[in-house]
């Protein structure tokens, strides 16, 4: 399922952005410890569908949004988007 990189944002922008870096130049951790999206874009093996699977499961160090499938997609198109606009933090693998 193709996600919608605007949705994507929205969400992003609503339930998101609470935990992590989400502007599209961001390389900084935030003040939670989780990765920046566009680190997590740009780290090495992330892909859309693989991003998708991850954020449509539950995890225990991320609250359980719920996102619907066409929900999870758009986050991780918005993600995706965001791939070579950020410096991979060194040192650091972001997705665990």
């Amino acid at each position: 399922m193709a996600g919608d990189v605007s949705a994507g944002s929205h969400i992003a922008q609503t339930w998101c952005k609470g935990c992590h870096n989400i502007s599209p130049r961001a390389n900084i951790m935030h003040d939670t410890g989780a990765p920046p999206f566009a680190v997590v874009a740009n780290s090495k093996g992330t892909t859309s569908t693989g991003l998708t699977v991850f954020l449509y499961t539950s995890h225990n160090r991320m609250p359980d949004y719920s996102l619907t499938r066409k929900e999870a997609a758009d986050v991780s198109a918005y993600i995706m988007s965001l791939k070579e606009q950020a410096p991979a933090l060194a040192g650091r693998d972001p997705v665990r």
